[in-house]
């Protein structure tokens, strides 16, 4: 579980992996926790990839909504707002999206557009959130 400082005195749970779990918590519940800190540059995986394109492949198989599958990584990267520049030509607005390559994405930058892009992935198919990640980690 990772939890994000809030300020001196308050923590809270970050990441979508990290609320589930904190969810089976109770109310006023001491719990241990052992602190290590990650730091912002912790280094992307291939595996955090390879899973991105296992959800991705699990859309495109359900839904006919797009050519392929560079197609469907671009419009959750619109959906969820993950822009890198907009330019005005002749009138017309022109997006360019951000890249998720490993050299371009630090890891916990990706766990956050990964938190955005599964809610939108499932909406897409129509099935809710966990269900979905059911599926790929079954797959992965």
């Amino acid at each position: 579980m990772f939890l994000q400082k809030i300020n001196t005195m308050h923590w809270q749970p970050f990441g979508a992996d990290s609320v589930s779990v904190s969810g089976n918590l109770i109310d006023n519940q001491v719990i241990e926790i052992k602190f290590k800190k990650v730091g912002a540059k912790k280094l992307r995986s291939l595996r955090q990839l390879a899973y991105y394109w296992v959800c991705i492949d699990i859309v495109f198989e359900n839904t006919v909504m797009f050519m392929n599958e560079e197609e469907l990584s671009e419009y959750i990267k619109l959906k969820i707002g993950y822009i890198e520049s907009v330019i005005y030509i002749d009138g017309h607005q022109h997006m360019k999206t951000g890249s998720i390559s490993i050299d371009k994405m630090e890891h916990f930058a990706m766990c956050g557009y990964m938190d955005k892009a599964l809610d939108v992935m499932s909406e897409i198919i129509g099935v809710d959130i966990e269900t979905f990640k059911r599926e790929t980690k079954q797959r992965s």
